[in-house]
């Protein structure tokens, strides 16, 4: 069935659904951003330790050496910028599972 401008029930319904993803509510998007805030100080940490800044470390050293000698700093500055463009897109309300799955593909690529 369409109504008077052509579009149908369904056509109406697609059009509809990136908004209603987008409109997590405050608690579950206070929530994702502070995983966000915690993964980028994780990243933080990795580049300290591969860039061996004197600074203390929020998470262990041994976990961190492992993970820091696979990876250039360069590819850690590239995920920490991923993790912040993530944050960035969730306050422009961008559906959070598009923002988190592009700065996970982001992630993998290092």
């Amino acid at each position: 069935m369409t109504r008077c401008d052509g579009r149908s029930a369904r056509d109406r319904r697609v059009r509809a659904w990136p908004r209603r993803c987008a409109a997590w509510p405050a608690p579950k998007r206070d929530t994702l951003d502070q995983a966000l805030l915690e993964l980028a100080l994780f990243y933080r940490d990795i580049l300290m330790v591969q860039l061996a800044a004197d600074v203390e470390l929020a998470n262990s050293e041994p976990d961190l050496r492992a993970v820091a000698s696979a990876s250039s700093p360069e590819a850690t500055l590239r995920r920490m910028q991923a993790i912040m463009r993530c944050r960035e897109r969730l306050t422009l309300n961008v559906a959070p599972l598009l923002a988190v799955e592009e700065m996970t593909l982001a992630l993998a690529e290092g």
